[in-house]
């Protein structure tokens, strides 16, 4: 039967130096396509307030509405924004998700 499935997605900001610290915001976007190209999904965009910690930092989303068919791949753009350049530099990466179900 068809199935529909609930994208999430987390990151984690690492510095190469574990004992600095990381500062700055994440921001994770859901796209519906496989390359984080077209229009962002409406209310799916989580971004953390100053998120700060030694060595790395994470942040997770909470989608609890917007529902994919398991036939469809989705990515998500994460974006992170650092408060220290100095230290860490800023970035951003587009990963692709999808679900495979075998019966």
């Amino acid at each position: 039967s068809a199935q529909d499935w609930l994208p999430n997605d987390s990151a984690t900001i690492t510095s190469s130096d574990s004992g600095s610290t990381v500062s700055g915001t994440i921001s994770i976007t859901l796209y519906p396509s496989a390359d984080c190209t077209g229009t962002a999904v409406s209310g799916q965009s989580y971004t953390s307030g100053t998120l700060s910690g030694t060595g790395s930092i994470s942040y997770s989303t909470s989608n609890t509405t917007y529902k994919v068919s398991s036939s469809r791949s989705v990515s998500w753009k994460v974006v992170f924004t650092s408060s220290n350049e100095n230290l860490v530099g800023s970035s951003n990466h587009c990963e692709t998700t999808s679900l495979t179900i075998t019966n």
